[in-house]
């Protein structure tokens, strides 16, 4: 057993840290454009901030991807995952866009 609970955790690392990456970059890219006059949306919004909400959604993206590859299918911890991944963006997407579930 301890063989594949280091195995899983020799991969799951690499997956997060690219996936975290790849939404820092992202960001990046959106201040530097901004920097140089390129208004692309996002910095219209009072809360910019939210973006950074979006670096624990990719990352259990990363895992869910990573799972069902290993696996060959999607299962049940994949879709839990996958339903917490959901949850952030909509998280996210509420605080970019100043929505609300109210009337």
């Amino acid at each position: 057993m301890e063989a594949n609970s280091s195995d899983e955790q020799g991969h799951h690392p690499l997956v997060y840290r690219i996936a975290v990456g790849v939404v820092v970059i992202l960001i990046g890219i959106l201040f530097l454009a901004h920097e140089h006059g390129y208004h692309l949306g996002v910095f219209g919004l009072d809360n910019w901030w939210a973006l950074f909400i979006l670096i624990p959604a990719a990352a259990m993206t990363a895992q869910v991807v990573l799972r069902v590859r290993r696996l060959g299918r999607f299962d049940a911890e994949a879709a839990s995952i996958s339903i917490g991944a959901l949850a952030t963006t909509l998280v996210a997407v509420l605080f970019l866009f100043e929505l609300s579930f109210r009337k």
